[in-house]
């Protein structure tokens, strides 16, 4: 990469990792830094944790009952279609 025009990034990442993103030496040793940091979670972050799960699961519940009956609806509309079209061979044949 020498030679390579490469962005600037933030302080941070320059600190924690000793090398700029894109060089080779980064590749293999990025953000090491920030592996072994562990946090702390309280009790009621992890509430507000669960509470954001469970509402992303209400959504995906809602979109897939909406996708149900979409389907369902596509399904009745071709069978109707069939139908519709066996009756106009079985009459004309």
């Amino acid at each position: 990469m020498r030679g390579a025009i490469l962005p600037d990034v933030p302080a941070t990442v320059k600190q924690r990792t000793g090398h700029r993103p894109g060089t080779p030496a980064s590749r293999s040793f990025a953000y090491h830094g920030s592996v072994a940091s562990r946090t702390r979670w309280t009790d009621e972050r992890l509430d507000d944790l669960v509470a954001q799960i469970r509402a992303g699961i209400r959504d995906i519940r809602r979109e897939l009952q909406e996708n149900r009956r979409w389907l369902i609806g596509m399904f009745g509309t071709m069978v109707l279609g069939m139908v519709a079209i066996l009756i106009e061979v079985a009459i004309q044949g």
